[in-house]
């Protein structure tokens, strides 16, 4: 076909012409392109357009030529045409395998790339799900149901590349010059078989390119109808932010008499908005207060009871009127902000942009204290227990034992999500609110800015920073959250015990707090359930630190729970029983030394003889120091704490070198293998009788090989 001269910016080839010709660099250079893709491969003098492309199918890229350049073609109808066009250069052969061989690495290199930016895209997405969702709080609007969305999935890995094929391009890359000086000279045969190997190599690579664009154009697809819809929220949300700012959308709004907005919203009876406007007015005239003294004291406890009837009223308003209530009931429905005057200007500010930019957890495990009623009022979850342990229905069948009120009326309370919703006021947000508020004497349920002490964005408690604070622990005591199952996976096959994992609700309580409390356990009586713990939304404590205590809470509850009357029954080994004997008999175990014995007294007078508190203060030593090699327990304590809390063998490079652990470890691994192989056995019979083989199987092999 002879030489063709290619203009500057001249395409030489477009995605989605035949490839019918070969066509040889031998002056300039050439850029590939992907349509609707940013990113190029670029190829120099020798590089041959059309390799990586069988003839007859279409260009995926675009050729264009930059600069200009020079190419020579030749027809391309079947694979042999290569090895005749290389025989036909042979003087070039050299130059041309060696640009082949840079091709092939720039080729793979991009697609890469390419696939990175599928992963992204998808990632982008979800992350875009999050703001329509803070968007549609933030107008009052439902958020908009894009039932497809709940079924995208992250790109498969489809055909790989073997590792032996990307090693071998790399190393003719790493030695292309002594390879084009001492190799490809010494006969164009050697040339060809490079060349073929490479091409076979380069349309390995276009396979996961057409991979990666299909994935591209069904994420397109699957995604326009959410995309018009994220655009039209955007606008919407802009246009309201410069009304509520008077067009600087970088502003916060003035509050004022933003009691009276509240109280009038709520619709409550007059004698309780008048006896929380006295009591307000009464703490706001105090000189000092946070003053402990009895008359600050009887002040602050006037607000509790109509502040908790006035936060009931407007919930429950919230929950049936048509859109957003206003900024002022927002704000007071998440912080229980109440009063312009007992908030600084700058906590102001840090409070409204963290209410505007509030994201809700996707996953709905981490929950302001408004979206935890909403998810009872909806009916999602049961009401928590009270303070004497009894959960709703338990509440119900104690009151009606009690002659407090008739069966009728219990079956009727037991099915109202009105009563179960003022259930959980009454109780958990009551009592919880209290709880983690942390300083009893000078509780106040309002937001006040005299019980800030760090500025409220740095102690502020999203679903991000909590799921990192718990994150950090289950990277080593990986199994705290999973419960057994007993699985059966055909009629007549033997059940089989499994671990699923079971992450609880952390409720947000609406207070600037210092304590983090651990609910319960479980849902009711069943194991099978998340636990529930609350945090202040504004933690004032070491926050890493308060959730390992949560941990540590949670895995002496959760022993409890499951042995029942037996807890403390040495008989029946368990965490809480061997935990209780060693600090019962501590004075008599000659596996101390007469320093931990006295550090133990101390230990227990410390915690006023309560083994929990003990047990969850060791806890959190072996967490946050032993878990990375730092010894802080004694031997014994060590031993019963690894042996109900392992830690995970792929976190345990800290602990492998230190002896005290050698044994520990060593039990572990023989424990692990001892409860996998059945399991392995079985997936390998399953397999060789072509028998579906359930996912729970193979993740309790991978459970148990942790």
């Amino acid at each position: 076909m002879g030489v063709t001269e290619i203009k500057p910016g001249e395409k030489i080839h477009n995605a989605g012409d035949t490839v019918d010709t070969i066509d040889i660099i031998i002056k300039g250079s050439v850029q590939m392109t992907l349509p609707h893709h940013e990113g190029s491969v670029s190829l120099g003098v020798g590089s041959v357009i059309g390799l990586c492309e069988c003839p007859g199918d279409s260009h995926r890229f675009t050729y264009t030529s930059p600069s200009g350049a020079s190419v020579f073609s030749y027809p391309f109808t079947k694979m042999d045409d290569v090895g005749k066009v290389i025989t036909a250069n042979a003087k070039i052969a050299p130059t041309i395998t060696s640009a082949v061989v840079a091709e092939a690495n720039r080729l793979r290199e991009y697609s890469i790339h390419y696939e990175k930016s599928a992963v992204d895209a998808y990632n982008k997405v979800r992350e875009e799900q999050k703001e329509m969702q803070k968007l549609a709080a933030a107008l009052g609007k439902m958020m908009p149901n894009y039932s497809n969305l709940a079924d995208l999935q992250l790109p498969e890995e489809g055909d790989s590349i073997d590792s032996w094929r990307e090693n071998f391009a790399k190393a003719f890359m790493t030695y292309d010059a002594s390879l084009k000086k001492d190799l490809y000279v010494l006969g164009v045969d050697i040339c060809i078989g490079v060349i073929y190997t490479v091409t076979d190599y380069m349309r390995r690579i276009m396979g996961i390119i057409d991979q990666t664009t299909q994935y591209n154009r069904y994420l397109h697809e699957e995604t326009i109808d959410f995309h018009s819809g994220l655009e039209g929220l955007r606008i919407e949300s802009r246009e309201q932010t410069r009304q509520l700012t008077g067009g600087d959308e970088t502003a916060v709004p003035e509050m004022k008499n933003v009691l009276n907005v509240i109280l009038n919203y709520s619709g409550a009876d007059d004698v309780i908005k008048t006896n929380m406007r006295n009591a307000i007015e009464d703490y706001v005239a105090l000189k000092d207060r946070s003053s402990t003294d009895e008359d600050a004291r009887r002040v602050r406890r006037k607000l509790v009871d109509p502040f908790f009837k006035i936060y009931e009223e407007c919930l429950f308003k919230s929950f049936i009127s048509p859109g957003r209530p206003p900024i002022e009931v927002g704000l007071f429905l998440r912080f229980c902000y109440m009063d312009e005057r007992l908030v600084t200007k700058e906590d102001f500010d840090q409070l409204y942009r963290i209410y505007v930019n509030y994201i809700p957890d996707p996953y709905g495990r981490v929950v302001t204290i408004e979206e935890w009623l909403r998810k009872i009022y909806d009916g999602k979850v049961m009401p928590s227990k009270n303070e004497f342990d009894l959960d709703y229905p338990s509440y119900l069948k104690e009151a009606v034992r009690q002659g407090d009120m008739t069966e009728s009326h219990a079956e009727r309370m037991l099915s109202d999500f009105d009563e179960r919703t003022r259930f959980e006021i009454r109780n958990l947000f009551t009592g919880g609110n209290r709880m983690t508020f942390g300083r009893i004497s000078v509780y106040v349920p309002i937001f006040d800015s005299v019980n800030q002490m760090m500025p409220l964005d740095k102690c502020y408690v999203s679903a991000e920073r909590v799921d990192e604070a718990l994150a950090a622990i289950r990277e080593y005591d990986h199994r705290i959250f999973f419960r057994e199952e007993i699985c059966r996976f055909d009629d007549d096959a033997t059940p089989v015990t499994v671990h699923k994992e079971f992450l609880p609700y952390v409720l947000l309580m609406p207070n600037i707090g210092s304590r983090t409390v651990l609910w319960q356990e479980i849902e009711g009586k069943k194991r099978t359930t998340p636990g529930r713990m609350l945090v202040p939304i504004f933690c004032l404590e070491d926050f890493q630190l308060s959730i390992a205590r949560l941990c540590g809470e949670f895995r002496w509850e959760m022993c409890k729970t499951d042995q029942g009357v037996h807890w403390n029954d040495l008989s029946d080994p368990s965490l809480t029983a061997e935990y209780s004997d060693y600090l019962q008999y501590y004075r008599k175990n000659s596996s101390l030394s007469p320093e931990h014995r006295e550090k133990i007294k101390k230990a227990l007078q410390k915690a006023g003889n309560n083994y929990r508190r003990v047990f969850v203060a060791d806890y959190v030593l072996y967490i946050m120091y032993e878990a990375k090699g730092v010894m802080r327990l004694n031997k014994v304590a060590r031993d019963i704490i690894y042996r109900y809390c392992p830690l995970a063998l792929d976190h345990s490079e800290g602990i492998t070198v230190n002896a005290q652990y050698a044994q520990l470890l060593e039990r572990q691994k023989n424990h692990n293998a001892q409860g996998a192989r059945p399991l392995s056995n079985l997936i390998k019979k399953r397999e060789a009788s072509e028998l579906d083989v359930p996912e729970e199987l193979y993740e309790e092999v991978k459970y148990l090989s942790k």
